[in-house]
């Protein structure tokens, strides 16, 4: 810690270790999930995850917006089946 604090950094007494083990584990899951996502549904979860509207990602892929808010339904649900044990 004193190394932190002598390169100018700050390390908060509120953050824990095992909140950073648990914060990384969980990311580390969550890439694995999207990693196992065929290529078009990764690319609809990096699209919301930079922001995306469904509009837009509806047009990018060239399906309805309707079809997207269903598949962005579907996976957001399959994500957190997949990581409601580590949290």
């Amino acid at each position: 810690m004193d190394k932190f604090t002598e390169d100018g950094f700050q390390v908060s007494d509120t953050v824990e270790l095992a909140e950073l083990v648990a914060d990384k584990l969980m990311l580390e899951e969550l890439f694995a999930a999207l990693e196992e996502l065929d290529p078009e549904n990764r690319r609809i979860m990096e699209l919301f995850s930079i922001g995306k509207s469904e509009r837009d990602i509806a047009a990018y892929i060239g399906l309805s917006q309707k079809a997207i808010n269903k598949r962005k339904t579907k996976l957001f649900a399959q994500l957190r089946e997949r990581l409601k044990n580590l949290r």
